[in-house]
Parts: structure tokens; C-alpha cells; sequence
């Protein structure tokens, strides 16, 4: 039963690193109307590349460790050469900081021997990537100086949530124990630890991006 679950929430953090990591290359590639490129949409790809490094270790157990490391490097490399054709130092350093993020949440996850917590971990780490963009889209979405919203474009930009959540309340299932004892108390600590660095990281980011294309009209008095 529980290697049933597990394969379950597998499949599930696969499916749901898929369609967020393409939503984050969406993200990096929209024009901007001359706005700033933000980093934010980087950070939202490494949190669906980490989600997808964890899927492929709870359906295939075996890779762990140094493994799931050099998966977690190799992938935004592979990446990098398919789209840009080239390894700029930006993508070295994108993919050092995903390995080094992969190898974080494992030392985490072995320090409470809880290799189950892996799970909630990476998915409240996506959540939390996805938390500001959203909300300015929202905000923006709703703003009284936007002409014509469309409806369609905000449910599609916030359809992935329903994936997201679902990943979150996966792990927290395959994750919980009735026998978790004292390792349980430590495992909350530490989800809270991460909520709560994640969203402090979330609350610098810029407000001027969004995934929706809003239109910068200027304002012209009438003479």
C-alpha cells in the first residue's frame, strides 16, 4: 500500500515539474514591454527542475544520493544547450545552485532520518516560487487600469496551482506516519523552516513582472 502511494505521488510531482518548469520557460522568454528581466521566473524553473529530481527518486528509489545531485546538474545544462545553444556562465551557475539545492533538502532529510520528507519539502518549495508572481498577476489582473481582461488568460496562468497544491497535499500524505514519534516534531520544524525562508525570499521579489501581457498605455489628458 504504501509503495502504491509512493508511485502515485511520483507520478504526480512528475506531471506537475513538467507543466510548471514549462510555464517558468514561458516566464523567461516573454517580452516584457521594455520592462526589467526579473530572476524570479529561474528560481520557479529550479523549484520545478528540484520537484522533478524528487519524482524521479520516489518512483525509481534506487537513485539517491549523488545521483539525484548530478540529475539535478545535468538537467538545467540539457536545457541550456537546447535553448540557447550554448553553456553561458549563467547556466553553470543555475545548475550549481539547483545540485546545490538538491543536495540541501537530502542532508535535511537524512539529519531527521525522514527520507519521506523530501517530499513536502520540494513541493512547499514550489509553492512558495510560484507565491509572488501569482499574486501580482492577480494584482494586476484586477487592477482598474487594465483594458479588457480576459478571464481565460488568468485561469490559464493559475491552472497549475491545481497540480501544485495537489503535489503539496501528496507529500504531506506519502510523508506522515502515525509512528513518526519525536521525527515528526522535527519534521514540522523543518517544513516550517522552509516555508518561512521561502517566503521571505518571496516577499523581495519585483513587482513589475507578470505572465499575462499587460499593455502600458499612456495617460493623455484631454486638452
Amino acid at each position: 500500500m504504501r509503495s502504491v502511494k509512493r508511485a502515485g505521488a511520483g507520478a504526480l510531482y512528475l506531471l506537475t515539474s513538467v507543466i510548471t518548469g514549462y510555464w517558468a520557460l514561458r516566464l523567461m522568454f516573454l517580452p516584457l514591454n521594455g520592462g526589467p528581466q526579473s530572476w524570479w521566473p529561474p528560481i520557479m524553473l529550479g523549484a520545478s527542475i528540484l520537484l522533478l529530481v524528487v519524482g524521479v527518486h520516489v518512483v525509481v528509489p534506487r537513485v539517491q544520493g549523488v545521483w539525484l545531485v548530478l540529475l539535478a546538474l545535468a538537467i538545467p545544462l540539457v536545457l541550456c544547450a537546447a535553448l540557447l545553444q550554448s553553456l553561458a556562465a549563467r547556466c553553470w551557475f543555475f545548475a550549481l545552485a539547483v545540485a546545490l539545492s538538491t543536495l540541501l533538502v537530502q542532508t535535511i532529510a537524512s539529519a531527521l532520518k525522514r527520507r519521506e520528507l523530501l517530499l513536502p519539502m520540494v513541493s512547499l518549495i514550489l509553492a512558495a516560487s510560484w507565491v509572488p508572481l501569482s499574486v501580482n498577476t492577480l494584482r494586476l489582473y484586477f487592477a482598474p487600469t487594465t483594458s479588457s481582461p480576459d478571464p481565460m488568460v488568468l485561469l490559464l496562468s493559475l491552472a497549475p496551482w491545481v497540480l501544485i497544491v495537489a503535489s503539496v497535499a501528496a507529500g504531506i500524505f506519502v510523508c506522515k506516519s502515525p509512528t513518526s514519534g519525536a521525527n515528526g516534531s522535527l519534521s514540522v520544524v523543518a517544513l516550517l523552516v522552509v516555508i518561512l525562508g521561502s517566503v521571505s525570499a518571496s516577499g523581495r521579489v519585483s513587482n513589475r513582472v507578470c505572465w499575462c501581457e499587460v499593455s502600458r498605455r499612456p495617460n493623455i489628458s484631454a486638452s
